[in-house]
């Protein structure tokens, strides 16, 4: 299958074993490590699975300073992150994003109109280490790459939105959303192109304060919309919380500051409460979506979901990843020795074995408190494989999650049966591409047709 697909100058590594009985069907290196790019993301979303269960919410809290109230202000407000990635996801058209509307409906419950002081962000469950050491230089301030933070609004992105202009030459119509006054000003030359050209771009200054956009948009287009990842998520929740409060007739005297260190809420009182969608729906999202910074946030909560139990590595070891730990406790495979050092597989220094993905699908299958194959994209239903050239007979059959950027591309998930149960989980991972990633893929097409072949065997 190898040479047939074009590989033989390629890294490969494959293992399919068969759910229920864990019997081996097809291997290839499974024991080789290989970077699994996204496909990380299967034993970050298990290890929080794990962790946590299938319906726990993560609670974003509104709290005052208890002084003041009685008179209908408030000396300050604290917006207190706990970990949730979606908060106000997608919403940058939203002046007043919904999670923020029932938030500030515990302030107006009080008859609180009016902060006399300061929106404080208190943004410490996570600390101020807000990207992962090992991301490459080149990923960020991209969209994908946002900073990771316990309190993420809008995906931690605005977005440039950019229509033509009314003829040919004109400069094109620019704004930045959501439009937040005195935040981030907007430096543009984007002009307008015949037809249906799109070539824009934006950059955010390494200040933080201006977006340049540039480039051309054909006058045909309705629009285009970039996302650019801001710099600090925690002051960015604030500003959009504070133009909120403003929007619901609720007056902010004071300034927005971020703090990253642990607060006294002694003398503050909590007033509402949003609640995040529950981790299964997250996860579904994160596998569906390939979203990094859902899957950033939950290694974050694993992390400190086993500080308590963290084992102290050796002299000279470097420590494990505290998924590594929740899993090993499990039996995940010890050899090769797995490396992990984010967790959404964006890092190109994260090292997996075939052998160690097809663990954790098998394993989850067998889970009796959550349903882990129902939260992976079909094959048959999903934009990513839209143009997989695998036989559509078996789209209704994978279920599965894809891993690539540049030299890489991996797939792991599962083979269902015509009752539609899990019957085969697999692995497929190739490094070291030199080009397109259509070899690979091809290589995908006929270890799924093989596996679909000793299906219709009941087996090896």
């Amino acid at each position: 299958m190898v040479r047939r697909a074009g590989l033989e100058s390629a890294h490969c590594g494959l293992l399919v074993r068969e759910v229920d009985s864990g019997d081996v069907c097809l291997a290839l290196n499974a024991e080789r490590l290989f970077v699994p790019a996204s496909t990380l993301k299967l034993l970050t979303t298990y290890a929080s699975l794990l962790r946590f269960g299938p319906d726990h919410r993560f609670a974003t809290t509104l709290w005052v300073s208890k002084e003041g109230t009685d008179s209908g202000t408030a000396q300050t407000v604290v917006l207190r992150g706990g970990g949730d990635p979606f908060l106000a996801d997608k919403e940058w058209d939203n002046a007043v994003p919904s999670p923020f509307t029932s938030l500030i409906s515990g302030l107006k419950a009080r008859g609180i109109t009016q902060i006399g002081g300061d929106v404080l962000v208190d943004a410490s469950l996570f600390g101020d280490r807000m990207i992962p050491d090992d991301w490459s230089s080149g990923d960020r301030g991209k969209f994908y790459a946002a900073p990771i933070s316990s309190i993420s609004v809008g995906h931690n992105v605005i977005i440039a939105d950019i229509r033509p202009g009314p003829s040919l030459g004109k400069s094109a119509a620019v704004r930045i959303l959501p439009d937040l006054p005195s935040y981030i000003a907007l430096r543009t030359n984007a002009l307008t192109a015949p037809r249906r050209a799109r070539s824009v771009t934006a950059r955010l200054r390494l200040s933080g304060d201006t977006l340049d956009v540039s480039g051309a948009i054909g006058i045909a287009r309705e629009s285009a919309r970039l996302a650019v990842a801001v710099q600090d998520p925690a002051t960015y929740a604030g500003r959009w919380f504070a133009h909120s409060l403003a929007l619901s007739g609720i007056t902010v005297e004071g300034d927005v500051r971020a703090t990253y260190e642990p607060m006294d809420y002694g003398d503050y009182e909590i007033v509402a409460t949003h609640q995040s969608d529950p981790l299964s729906e997250i996860v579904k999202r994160i596998l569906h979506e390939s979203d990094n910074l859902g899957a950033e946030c939950l290694a974050r909560h694993v992390d400190l979901g086993q500080s308590s139990d963290f084992a102290e590595s050796s002299p000279g070891e470097e420590p494990e990843a505290p998924l590594l730990q929740i899993l090993r406790n499990r039996g995940f495979p010890g050899d090769p020795p797995a490396k992990i050092t984010d967790g959404s597989g964006l890092s190109r220094t994260n090292l997996l074995a075939p052998v160690h993905l097809a663990w954790v699908l098998t394993h989850a299958a067998g889970e009796d408190e959550f349903d882990f194959p129902a939260t992976f994209p079909r094959a048959d239903d999903h934009a990513g494989f839209e143009k997989h050239p695998m036989s559509p007979e078996h789209g209704n059959r994978v279920a599965a999650k894809t891993g690539s950027f540049q030299n890489t591309r991996c797939l792991a998930g599962y083979y269902f049966n015509e009752q539609g149960d899990p019957a085969y989980a697999f692995a497929i991972m190739v490094n070291g591409l030199a080009g397109s990633s259509d070899p690979a893929i091809d290589f995908e097409t006929l270890v799924i047709d093989e596996i679909s072949r000793i299906a219709s065997r009941g087996g090896r």
